[in-house]
């Protein structure tokens, strides 16, 4: 897992040249001491790295024994490495923090004039789609939102979809409409995949090469090497909603490009005015997700439903503060990915905090609560 804080503005801090500067966390309001109690709590939790960015600046940063994540399905171009002690050219697979990557590349083909946001997603090469299919009517920003109303069920969407269909954007294709667009929030993988269909069709390019184009290349997100890693199902389709492999300190590049509303070293790589977008609430149905990302912001969160055979399993939804982030994380959002795969970025303090590796011991609502907890009582 990785977290990472990110401060709210960009003029006046360093970004990466080729690496990150380092400073000491006394000089950010941190504790030195109560930081490595927070490497210590980290590393009990099954932990591979956890850093933090601090207005540009690496202050912390701890590694740990642990196995890197694999591919979520028995078919992608895949190979997993055995526990080892992680360092700083260790990468990763970040779960779905991938789709936050993914909502990036939405939004500079938006930027790039390739596609609108508000389209109807048929229009992008996907045909069954069109009218009078019922499902003619989901915009770009229902898959963006997981408001689609396409059809979800746990064996379905983990399972069939992720681990077994050797064609994972055809299997969101195919997925038959189950409520209207707009009406219902269900956290839906394989309709999130959809996006790689519209990306591919609106932009005419191969979706890693775009990204690689357009977003890797521009901020560094493989250093110290050029290309990034990104699984792919059997027929060559990126899987867009997991998948991309990094390490600690590149994937807080991705908290930092947001946190400096989308501008890298004086380059506009993504629009201040989608950045934005995308980490307010975009729909009433759910105040905890924008586009892809997920936000601390009170109200009725929504969370992604657990097995049924989970003794707590099925929907996850309530009322109040968000309990990914707690009371205090109002102003807070993230890329948060299974077993613990995050990068939470807090505005208010310039910072990112990233954490990556095996699955924690207390689950991943329990551990990135009390993470929360004790990155807070860290300042002084």
């Amino acid at each position: 897992m990785i977290l990472l804080i990110v401060t709210g503005s960009s003029a006046s801090f360093p970004f990466p040249s080729p690496d990150w500067a380092v400073g000491h966390p006394e000089d950010h309001g941190l504790s030195s001491s109560k930081l490595a109690e927070i490497g210590h709590f980290a590393g009990e939790q099954k932990s591979g790295c956890f850093a933090v960015i601090s207005s540009g600046e690496l202050v912390y940063e701890a590694y740990f024994v642990a196995k890197p994540e694999g591919a979520l399905c028995t078919n992608c171009t895949n190979g997993t490495a055995p526990r080892a002690l992680w360092t700083t050219n260790t990468t990763s697979n970040i779960h779905s923090s991938t789709k936050s990557i993914t909502a990036a590349l939405v939004g500079i083909a938006h930027d790039l004039g390739f596609l609108q946001l508000s389209d109807p997603a048929h229009l992008y090469g996907v045909p069954a789609w069109a009218p009078p299919n019922n499902r003619s009517t989901i915009r770009i920003t229902d898959l963006l939102s997981m408001i689609s109303g396409l059809h979800w069920e746990y064996y379905s969407d983990y399972f069939q979809g992720m681990f077994l269909s050797p064609d994972k954007t055809a299997f969101g294709e195919a997925l038959a409409a189950q409520h209207q667009a707009g009406s219902w929030w269900v956290y839906n993988n394989m309709a999130s995949q959809v996006l790689e269909a519209v990306l591919r069709n609106a932009t005419q390019m191969d979706v890693g090469e775009f990204a690689q184009e357009h977003l890797f290349s521009k901020i560094g997100l493989g250093f110290p090497h050029e290309a990034v890693g990104w699984y792919r199902d059997q027929v060559g389709h990126p899987t867009v909603f997991d998948g991309v492999q990094l390490g600690c300190r590149t994937l807080a590049r991705m908290g930092y490009l947001w946190l400096n509303n989308g501008s890298w070293a004086g380059t506009q790589v993504v629009s201040e005015e989608y950045v934005r977008a995308s980490v307010q609430p975009s729909t009433k149905l759910n105040s905890a997700y924008g586009y892809l990302w997920w936000l601390g912001k009170s109200g009725h969160w929504v969370m992604p439903s657990t097995a049924p055979t989970d003794p707590h399993g099925g929907r996850v939804e309530g009322n109040g503060s968000n309990p990914m982030f707690g009371p205090s994380g109002e102003h807070m959002y993230g890329m948060l990915g299974g077993q613990g795969q995050i990068a939470i970025v807090d505005p208010a303090r310039n910072a990112v905090y990233v954490r990556q590796g095996e699955a924690p011991v207390l689950g991943d609502t329990e551990f990135q609560s009390r993470l929360m907890t004790l990155i807070e009582n860290a300042y002084k």
